[in-house]
């Protein structure tokens, strides 16, 4: 199965919000990282059909999804930014809504939804309205929702927005042993989010698929110009040829641990280190002198 896009774009009068992005994606956990407004919630949008494109194509297995909507809309699980359900259903009474939404049989809806409700660990409060939830709670009923119709593709925009860490780690175990038979596509800004589970990444900026390859594919762009060195706080103004800062840590000894980018030592105690995702977003989105990072 493969779910390709060729020359995509979508417009707002002149407003270019996905700008000719050519991707492929396959079976496995392909994630779309960037910042707020990179355009990773349009493209989902389109991905299920819920926007159509200005030009371009998306493609199944050959075939453009919009010639048969209705078949290709039934092979979907979604979860969107801004999901809150129905607040007066309780999550059991949603779940069963969404199953007949989705044509399962009455049986089969009520074990997916014990099933996935399990899952998700909201069987105990199963017959709570949603109304009473908390933003996280509403997000793992969101990703229960996605599931029940056993899809071959799974979209979900932002889907650990809400969940405390805990929950976190958990939906990536629920996410990486659902990639084995489907192609999960899911849009974040959180790197921590993706790091673990995904097979590709695509790096998106300002609407269009800059990067695009395995994590090590993408970190050996960077390999060689990540430093870390100790500091004391007035010694970091004296830091030279650095591209960008990174992240500052505060040391016992009341000295700071400096991570940057520099294609050049930029100070005397500085070391490599080897390259993290975080280091890829710092890059990118915050600037790398004279865009060798995209070489």
């Amino acid at each position: 199965m493969l779910l390709s896009i060729e020359n995509l774009t979508k417009k707002y009068n002149k407003n270019i919000v996905i700008d000719s992005i050519n991707l492929s994606f396959k079976q496995g956990v392909n994630a779309l990282l960037g910042v707020n407004g990179a355009g990773k919630t349009t493209l989902m949008n389109m991905l299920v059909t819920v926007l159509k494109p200005t030009s371009g194509e998306i493609i199944l297995d050959g075939k453009n999804i919009l010639e048969n909507e209705k078949q290709y809309r039934n092979m979907l699980g979604f979860l969107p930014q801004n999901f809150n359900g129905y607040p007066e259903l309780s999550a059991k009474d949603f779940m069963i809504y969404m199953g007949k939404l989705k044509n399962i049989p009455d049986k089969e809806i009520k074990i997916k939804t014990n099933e996935l409700l399990q899952l998700v660990s909201l069987e105990d409060i199963k017959n709570k309205k949603i109304k009473t939830f908390s933003g996280g709670m509403k997000r793992r009923l969101g990703i229960a929702q996605a599931l029940l119709n056993d899809p071959k593709i799974l979209l979900l925009d932002e889907p650990t927005a809400g969940l405390d860490p805990k929950e976190r780690i958990k939906f990536r175990n629920v996410i990486r042993n659902l990639g084995t038979d489907k192609i999960i596509i899911l849009s974040t800004h959180i790197i921590s989010d993706i790091e673990p589970i995904a097979n590709n990444i695509v790096v998106m900026k300002k609407g269009r698929a800059f990067l695009n390859g395995s994590c090590e594919e993408i970190l050996s762009k960077l390999q060689g110009k990540v430093w870390e060195c100790h500091l004391t706080e007035k010694q970091i103004s004296s830091i030279e040829n650095f591209d960008q800062l990174g992240e500052f840590r505060e040391k016992g000894d009341g000295g700071i641990l400096v991570r940057c980018l520099s294609d050049v030592i930029p100070h005397p105690t500085a070391y490599k280190v080897e390259a993290k995702i975080e280091d890829i977003f710092l890059s990118y989105f915050k600037g790398y002198k004279n865009d060798k990072f995209n070489n």
